[in-house]
């Protein structure tokens, strides 16, 4: 299955004529920075979980709204999940296109078979090059350790960035992950939860050695300050 399917991925991985980085504003007519009622105005066509929906016209919160898997998203010959998570102002603030391929963990409701390292890095740049050539150069999310790591554990991108190799380099054995971004300080403010970064797209890919499952997010994000009158804690309703 998994031959016959980057058989068919290798078509697409041809070079690229280049072409003009466009800015990073959203993604399938859905704008970073929309209310809840303006993305769901933009996409009708989604079905918009009834619960989650009055979840997050609630405010002030942070949310996720989570699309049915009927809309997964083509990409190639890969499909992928819209998520949208709204900050505790009403706006939109992250647009996700994400799923899990293979193992026990699979997105699907049977179990599918086992994916290795290499076929999971293999669909990581799959994806990496049409994301590039849209947004610009992307390079590894953490520029401090890619200068200290020696030349065979970098690779480079379609554009000349460089990333490390997926490894288990966090604080789960056996969770091997990699990441790169079009802009690493907004990127490194997103996830120390800076209240206003610039936006950006992100990929990134965990493959699970126990599970043998393969994990591919497409991220795209910005933050925007607090705006009218949010609620930070339980004291402040007292």
């Amino acid at each position: 299955m998994h031959r016959f399917l980057f058989a068919a991925l290798a078509l697409f991985l041809l070079p690229l004529p280049a072409q003009a980085a466009e800015p990073v504003t959203g993604w399938g007519g859905l704008l970073l920075g929309m209310s809840v009622e303006e993305a769901k105005a933009a996409r009708p066509e989604f079905d918009w979980a009834d619960e989650d929906f009055a979840d997050c016209i609630s405010l002030p919160k942070t949310c996720n709204l989570y699309t049915l898997r009927k809309h997964g998203v083509k990409i190639g010959k890969l499909t992928l999940d819209p998520a949208f998570s709204f900050n505790a102002s009403g706006r939109l603030e992250k647009i996700r296109l994400a799923r899990t391929f293979g193992g026990l963990q699979s997105s699907f409701s049977d179990a599918e078979p086992r994916v290795s390292l290499a076929e999971c890095h293999e669909m990581f740049r799959y994806l990496l090059e049409p994301l590039e050539r849209k947004y610009g150069l992307m390079t590894d999310a953490n520029p401090e350790a890619v200068a200290s790591s020696p030349p065979e554990k970098l690779h480079t991108t379609p554009l000349g960035g460089r990333y490390r190799h997926p490894s288990d380099k966090g604080s789960k054995p056996g969770s091997y992950w990699a990441s790169v971004t079009t802009n690493v300080e907004a990127n490194q403010q997103s996830y120390e939860h800076v209240s206003s970064f610039d936006a950006h797209a992100e990929l990134y890919m965990n493959w699970d050695r126990g599970e043998g499952s393969c994990h591919l997010n497409i991220s795209y994000q910005q933050g925007f300050a607090p705006s009218g009158g949010a609620i930070s804690g339980m004291e402040d309703q007292l």
